[in-house]
């Protein structure tokens, strides 16, 4: 079974009358801890339990024989603190390396922009001289015309008219070009982007330590109330 299955199935256990160490019926007054267990009766004991002599003949086991020294929690919350730490420390390195990220697409976004903002200046530079070329050439062409024959300047109007056209459909096409480039490449900034993020989000380490640490947190519960959970030998 996967660690994160165990614990969610484990998360419905977690009740305080389960893990509880206190006797509830003889903590009325006092908290009267367990000290004893009984395997006839299979239930544990405290003092005042004990002192009701019903379980005198019975087989009992005694708490503190098999409760952990110091030494062994010692060792298992050092153990514990050794994973919060290392854990912390790569969440610490997760979150600096997103904000890293992040800094890139922002610099990469901004020089695109920049770059299209350059490339539609061009492009709008290059139309109004080409218009303006245009337009003198007409002018010229006009004076000319408007020496010979009527019909031949209305020709060339029209002419103009439909350069004209051509001329901006050709520029309208281009920077609509550019547009389509620019955000295909803005597009793969974003993808890089959320590739990069999406590999962190499923950092296997993290969730290895984070799973390793809630194991040994658990031994750790379970050998300070072992009590709980001891078996009929």
């Amino acid at each position: 079974m996967p660690l994160n299955e165990y614990f969610e199935k484990m998360n419905k256990y977690k009740k305080k009358c389960i893990n509880e160490d206190i006797c509830i019926e003889h903590s009325s007054n006092k908290n009267n801890k367990y000290v004893s267990y009984c395997f006839e009766c299979n239930r544990h004991l405290c003092k005042e339990c004990l002192k009701t002599r019903d379980h005198i003949n019975h087989k009992k086991n005694n708490i503190l024989e098999i409760k952990p020294i110091k030494e062994e929690l010692n060792l298992i919350e050092e153990i514990i603190k050794y994973f919060k730490k290392t854990i912390e420390i790569l969440k610490n390195e997760k979150v600096n390396k997103i904000k890293e990220l992040e800094n890139m697409l922002n610099i990469n976004k901004k020089k695109e922009n920049q770059k299209i903002k350059e490339k539609i200046e061009i492009i709008k530079q290059e139309r109004n001289e080409e218009l303006l070329l245009n337009y003198n050439n007409y002018k010229v062409d006009i004076k000319e015309i408007k020496l010979k024959y009527e019909k031949e300047i209305k020709d060339r109007i029209n002419k103009y008219k439909i350069e004209q056209n051509k001329i901006k459909n050709k520029y309208k096409n281009r920077e609509e070009k550019e547009y389509i480039i620019h955000k295909l490449k803005i597009e793969q900034i974003f993808d890089k982007y959320n590739n990069h993020i999406e590999i962190l989000k499923n950092d296997k380490k993290i969730e290895y330590l984070s799973n390793i640490k809630k194991i040994t947190e658990i031994i750790n519960i379970s050998i300070t109330y072992m009590m709980i959970i001891i078996t009929i030998q």
